[in-house]
């Protein structure tokens, strides 16, 4: 779950999402030849990485009084 937390911190991932768009533009520009249709696919992959980032945080939101409740269990060492 550490390595989870590490990969959706914001400044990255936004860094992160727009490097994949650049390249999925790039890629979809050559395919197609179209500027336009390669500015749609780009703001589709966009909103797509968006949705998906929303997910992951509230898939930790989600999971954090799991944790805290396990936390809490545990028997603390003085």
């Amino acid at each position: 779950m550490k390595r989870f937390l590490k990969l959706m911190y914001a400044p990255c991932i936004y860094l992160r999402m727009l490097a994949a768009t650049l390249a999925f533009s790039i890629i979809s520009l050559v395919q197609t030849s179209s500027i336009t249709i390669s500015l749609y696919y780009g703001i589709i992959c966009l909103l797509l990485m968006q949705a998906g980032y929303l997910g992951g945080v509230l898939f930790m939101i989600w999971r954090e009084p799991r944790s805290i409740d396990q936390n809490a269990d545990a028997p603390t060492a003085l």
